[in-house]
């Protein structure tokens, strides 16, 4: 049937080459999909199947913009940063959770332990960079730049003579 193991690997690649590999899991999911199309066309209504192939290329594709923006605020070393790392590990978690949810919905499924073992990876990965990205004193010296608040003009002050 259809193996998608390369297709959720988007939280343990780094901040920088994640975009590109959820890219990659994207076009894997494209090359599945020609060669599952007519099974996937065949199916009727609320199929497992379905739900569970087109759900994962969707968490993919919102994870990508969130990616591309995290490699912007590492680079520029906005105070923002940790935080939303955090959060798309959270999200990352929650979409394996999702996913193997459905991975054990499907009935004629060979391996069901694919999304089982992302969400063990995934909360570690939160343990670990969660507490680090709270807790230390280096990413709080390197996260240091903050958004610039708008300069109000002050009116000049009248002469008084």
């Amino acid at each position: 049937m259809l193996d998608i193991r390369n297709c959720s690997e988007r939280g343990s690649s780094g901040v920088v080459i994640s975009p590109f590999t959820i890219l990659l899991s994207a076009s894997t999911y494209f090359s599945n999909l020609e060669d599952m199309g007519g099974y996937i066309s065949s199916l009727e209504g609320f199929d497992p199947w379905r739900v569970y192939y087109f759900l994962g290329m969707f968490i993919n594709m919102l994870l990508l913009p969130v990616s591309v923006l995290l490699a912007v605020l590492f680079f520029s070393r906005r105070t923002s940063f940790p935080w939303l790392f955090i959060g798309m590990l959270g999200a990352s978690l929650v979409g394996d959770l999702v996913l193997a949810y459905f991975e054990h919905t499907i009935p004629d499924r060979e391996d069901s332990s694919i999304h089982g073992s992302e969400v063990a990876k995934g909360v570690i990965r939160i343990m670990i960079w969660g507490s680090y990205m709270v807790v230390s004193q280096r990413v709080k010296a390197t996260f240091t730049t903050r958004r610039k608040e708008p300069q109000v003009a002050t009116p000049a002050l009248p002469v008084v003579e």
